[in-house]
């Protein structure tokens, strides 16, 4: 008899607090529907989808004009890493001296699915002379991928999610 009583009283606290947010409660007012909190706003610029051309004025506001405009990935259309004869692109290794390449993902079985975020597959290869370029060195896993008129380079690297893209020097030719 003393185990029905206590499922009773978690079934009558569970049902009391999925109630709708406008429903009475024992003191007979109004449950509160919003929260207020004391709590600082975050620092960070929320990414906001926009539709306006590129001459437009970009806005000003206190959050916008803390922050550095974003890389955007569609401005550095030119890839500068090197490419092995397959045509496959050219990473340098995490860690040391060495390169790789990705080589696609082996077929899947019927009804296999590959875990989200999984990394291809890596073969290591040679690296070219270009890839002892210093500017490699600080884009590790990534590519580094030039501005349309040749005076700025970003290092994109992979991931889930992916890291923000970083400015890195152009490597020379």
């Amino acid at each position: 008899m003393r185990r029905r009583s206590y499922q009773f009283v978690i079934t009558v606290s569970a049902f009391a607090a999925c109630t709708p947010s406008g429903a009475k409660h024992n003191s007979g007012e109004p449950r509160p529907t919003s929260v207020t909190s004391d709590a600082p706003a975050p620092k960070h610029q929320p990414l906001v989808a926009t539709t306006e051309s590129a001459d437009a004025a970009p806005a000003t506001s206190d959050a916008a004009s803390a922050t550095a405009d974003p890389l955007r990935l569609a401005d550095y259309p030119n890839l500068m890493n090197p490419k092995d004869a397959a045509g496959r692109v050219i990473h340098r290794a995490w860690q040391g001296a060495g390169c790789y390449v990705e080589l696609p993902f082996a077929a899947l079985k019927p009804g296999e699915q590959r875990p989200p975020g999984t990394a291809p597959p890596t073969k290591p290869v040679a690296c070219p002379p270009a890839m002892t370029d210093p500017a490699y060195a600080q884009c590790r896993g990534g590519t580094i991928s030039q501005n349309g008129t040749g005076d700025a380079c970003i290092c994109f690297i992979r991931g889930t999610p992916p890291p923000l893209p970083s400015t890195v020097p152009c490597p020379s030719k």
